[in-house]
């Protein structure tokens, strides 16, 4: 993963600090980080296995974040069978033309 415009993640997976130096982003009790992406909000998002949790990360921290300081959004464990809603626009379908009587 290359560095992200904008964001102080590089590609070794370390933020950088105002003074240059790398540090750690975020750090869990999780085996491993399975996924980040950054979000529209400019948010970093990390999914964490084997507990299931999705956590918000603030990007331009300037100090390591952890469970404990990092927000969950998701939480596999507290996750009831329900769709989760979706921010996207609802999609406008056209009504299909049909012919009748042939």
């Amino acid at each position: 993963m290359g560095d992200l415009p904008g964001n102080g993640v590089a590609g070794d997976g370390a933020a950088r600090g105002q003074d240059g130096k790398a540090f750690t982003l975020f750090e869990t009790k999780d085996v491993s980080v399975q996924v980040v992406r950054l979000g529209p909000d400019a948010a970093l998002y990390a999914a964490t296995l084997p507990s299931g949790k999705v956590y918000r990360l603030k990007a331009d921290a300037a100090a390591k974040q952890d469970e404990s300081s990092a927000e969950v959004v998701f939480d596999a464990a507290q996750f009831d069978g329900r769709m989760l809603p979706t921010k996207r626009p609802t999609e406008r379908r056209r009504p299909s033309r049909t012919t009748s009587g042939i």
